[in-house]
């Protein structure tokens, strides 16, 4: 049996020099170091720090659970994490959550692979020592994974959670805070339920705290969560966040995403705020530069929430023109006719000026097969869903390992946030 280590230490390395290069795939050259080290993997300095970096390599490559499985190494791979489960630590349980959500991994896999009881006893086990960044890592994951909060609740994971963050959220960073905040909103728990649990008022304290450092990324996933938590801008103001995140809006607009845009425009329709508001706030000219900005850069579901949103800031079609905003939305919608499936389409059509837009013919075309072949399928994902990944959860930085690895090998993990695919 050879040392796999300085191979993982090697691919480890190379992953995160790579992993902000979206053209890196998991090469048949990756995927032979991979095969080695799991084949090496009962080596005794192999160790479940070196599990956790494995996974992370792969992720950190753009690889996926299907990848895997494609090169028949999904045996190898969770047999080696099943050995080493039992001896996670708090940081290698998030991180190694992290790493399965951004493989795709599902609740049916975690299940079907049994690993959904034995991860969340790591979580349990480790409860103690789990820090605000493993406790917001640990959160969102599992919100990705599919894992409900009732789920949680059999398990007596909801109430270590909510002690967990009251005994961290004086140290949460921004990150921290808004993927708590988004988990929370994901798995349906609403601004009422965070009061019953006394966490409504530190979580306001840490916003108010945090909100200088946030970026706009933080923004839009902080947005997102609270529309989610089902607070109104009357609540807002109650909890005195409002001047706080007008301030937010009014530095991160102009840095916004494509993919950010939309779902802020749609955040801020759910707080119940007219364009009225938005003038008001002295918002309404950013807004409108970000979506001309951004607009031939959007998704079919970014294009979908940035005209509900107009629709329902009280635009008409008219209104859209007058502002400069109808040819660049109805080039974006023409540049990506073929990545419009049967919802977006269903959803474009509910609009109220529907039909006034000037589809031209080949994409009126494309529209109508759609709906055709896709007549029978339900709609199964609501406008305001999370589909896309604002600011992705990151793992933290590893304490050095005493058995497996130098000062020179994978001691530690990056600050910054994988950048999501915008």
């Amino acid at each position: 049996m050879k040392n796999p280590i300085p191979t993982l230490i090697h691919l480890y390395s190379l992953a995160k020099q790579r992993k902000n290069n979206l053209s890196v795939l998991l090469s048949k050259q990756y995927l032979a170091d991979i095969q080695f080290i799991l084949r090496n993997a009962t080596h005794p300095r192999f160790n479940s720090q070196s599990i956790t970096n494995l996974l992370l390599s792969i992720v950190y490559l753009h690889g996926t659970w299907s990848d895997i499985q494609t090169a028949q190494l999904d045996g190898l791979l969770i047999n080696t994490l099943h050995r080493h489960i039992d001896q996670l630590t708090s940081q290698g349980t998030a991180n190694t959550l992290w790493a399965l959500a951004h493989l795709n991994f599902t609740y049916q896999d975690l299940q079907q692979q049994q690993l959904l009881h034995p991860l969340l006893h790591a979580i349990q086990r480790n409860s103690h020592q789990l820090n605000s960044q493993d406790t917001a890592n640990s959160l969102w994951a599992l919100a990705q994974l599919g894992i409900t909060w009732q789920i949680l609740q059999q398990q007596q994971l909801a109430p270590l959670f909510f002690t967990v963050i009251q005994r961290n959220i004086a140290t949460f960073k921004p990150q921290d805070l808004t993927n708590v905040l988004r988990a929370f909103a994901q798995y349906g728990i609403t601004w009422n339920d965070l009061q019953q649990q006394q966490l409504a008022r530190p979580l306001c304290d840490a916003i108010r705290r945090d909100a200088h450092t946030f970026n706009h990324r933080h923004t839009t996933n902080m947005l997102w969560a609270l529309s989610h938590l089902r607070l109104s801008w009357q609540d807002i103001k109650q909890w005195e966040l409002d001047a706080i995140i007008i301030q937010i809006l009014t530095r991160g607009i102009p840095e916004i995403s494509p993919i950010g845009t939309g779902y802020t425009l749609r955040a801020l329709t759910h707080f119940g705020l007219m364009w009225h508001d938005m003038q008001v706030m002295h918002l309404d000219v950013l807004l409108l530069e970000a979506i001309k900005r951004n607009a031939t850069r959007l998704t079919p579901a970014g294009i979908v929430n940035t005209l509900q949103a107009l629709v329902q800031f009280g635009f008409s079609w008219q209104a859209i023109q007058q502002c400069h905003l109808a040819q660049p939305l109805m080039d974006a919608i023409y540049y990506h006719t073929k990545k419009f499936d049967y919802e977006t389409v269903q959803q474009l059509q509910k609009l109220s000026f529907w039909p006034q837009l000037p589809l031209p013919w080949d994409v009126k075309k494309h529209f109508h097969t759609l709906l055709a072949k896709s007549s029978a399928i339900p709609i199964s994902v609501s406008p305001m869903k999370t589909v896309f990944n604002p600011v992705s959860a990151q793992p933290r930085m590893f304490a050095k390992s005493v058995t497996t690895h130098t000062s020179q090998d994978m001691s530690s993990l990056p600050s910054q946030a994988l950048k999501p695919l915008s």
